[in-house]
């Protein structure tokens, strides 16, 4: 019988030679199992002669009467588990550094392939805007020209400085609480250096409407007589140098197209019948809201306020005056180049329409619509887009 809660095993009664053979057969069988094991400790075999046959016990015939037990101590019986899994070796687990590497790269790789998707749809999220922006003052116009029966003017004959056409549509883009407080009728009221109340009227202002998001140019002038007013991101079309009437033109060292058929014209307001190549084939307002680039390589402010703020208009300082804040399309779109024709000095008035969005420009037209005009589209059709009377037909499928 064996009894485990003592911690012994006791086996049955035998002589005292079968005992010792069977302890030493049961000693070496133990010591092999307990190996196997992992004990930390040889078991004990003894005999026990106080632990006498009862009456009970069965004797072999031919056996000696004196009986032993043997006694097998496994000593300490309640410790062998834990010595045991102490003996054990433990397998660590974890990353072999090959494994993270392998890891690091298919992450990147993921990253690398998600990134420009993430990256093209927040640009379109901001061309959105920016298409928003020309909706906005398209309607302003309009309502303009349904108020007064012409569109705005970008420079009234008589006025040497006159105040832009932007200034004029503000009570239209819910800003007539600023226009109100603008002095329109000073005749250097657009000029920020000479019109101190303009001036603070309008530093600070920041019209939402008149930006695109896309674009990382300055929105306020950093320095001169207008430093702190608005800048534009967006330009008033004057015609093209196709026009009949187109001619060149300059004043002191500066040099450029001028030409009186597009859908702002200075010392004029263009009326609705006036555009006779059609509202939907005329462009009106056009980007201005990438830098271009100087022959080292710099950037340079290519916009038609020449630094002067959206609170500039046209002047009567040269036979055909100053346009600021309109251009006069002589470039191709995304035209970067600041030594081309007309677009340096005080102020060139062939400054190209240009922007941050890939492939071209936004662009609003008589009849408010928004067209994204591509940088391949042919000149002379972008040529025919500026010109609101020159007979030219328009393709289809011009954007």
């Amino acid at each position: 019988m064996i009894r485990h809660g003592s911690g012994f095993v006791a086996l049955s009664a035998v002589s005292t030679r079968s005992v010792r053979r069977r302890v030493s057969m049961c000693e070496k069988t133990t010591q092999r199992s307990l190996t196997r094991a992992g004990a930390a400790a040889p078991a004990a075999i003894a005999l026990d002669p106080s632990l006498a046959l009862g009456a009970s016990d069965h004797v072999r015939p031919g056996f000696v009467g004196v009986g032993f037990r043997m006694v097998l101590s496994l000593t300490p019986w309640q410790n062998r588990g834990p010595r045991m899994e102490s003996a054990r070796t433990t397998k660590l687990t974890g990353f072999t550094l090959v494994e993270l590497l392998v890891v690091i790269a298919i992450i990147g790789i993921l990253i690398a392939l998600l990134l420009p998707a993430v990256q093209s749809a927040r640009e379109a999220a901001r061309r959105a805007q920016c298409t928003n922006n020309l909706k906005q003052i398209g309607l302003a116009i309009l309502n303009y020209e349904n108020t007064y029966h012409v569109l705005p003017s970008c420079g009234i004959a008589g006025k040497q400085n006159d105040i832009s056409w932007f200034m004029r549509i503000l009570p239209y883009i819910e800003s007539g609480t600023i226009y109100n407080q603008l002095d329109i009728d000073y005749r250097l009221g657009g000029w920020a250096g000479s019109s101190e109340h303009n001036r603070d009227v309008m530093k600070d202002i920041h019209f939402a409407w008149a930006q695109c998001p896309s674009s990382t140019m300055d929105q306020f002038d950093p320095i001169g007589g207008s430093a702190g007013l608005p800048l534009p991101f967006y330009t008033g079309i004057h015609g093209s140098k196709n026009h009949p009437k187109a001619e060149e033109t300059s004043f002191s060292t500066v040099s450029g197209w001028y030409s009186p058929g597009g859908a702002f014209e200075i010392h004029k307001s263009v009326s609705m019948a006036a555009i006779r190549d059609g509202a939907s084939n005329t462009m009106m307002v056009g980007e201005q809201s990438d830098f271009l680039k100087n022959s080292n390589g710099t950037a340079y402010d290519g916009r038609s306020d020449c630094g002067h703020s959206m609170l500039m208009g046209g002047t009567t300082d040269s036979p055909m005056g100053r346009i600021f804040n309109t251009t006069v399309v002589v470039h191709p779109i995304n035209f970067h180049d600041a030594s081309g024709f007309g677009i340096g000095g005080n102020c060139g008035p062939n400054r190209p329409l240009t922007s941050p969005h890939p492939g071209g420009v936004n662009s609003l037209f008589v009849d408010g619509s928004i067209h994204f005009l591509s940088e391949s589209m042919p000149i002379e059709v972008l040529y025919n887009l500026a010109d609101r009377d020159d007979g030219h037909v328009i393709p289809s499928s011009f954007d």
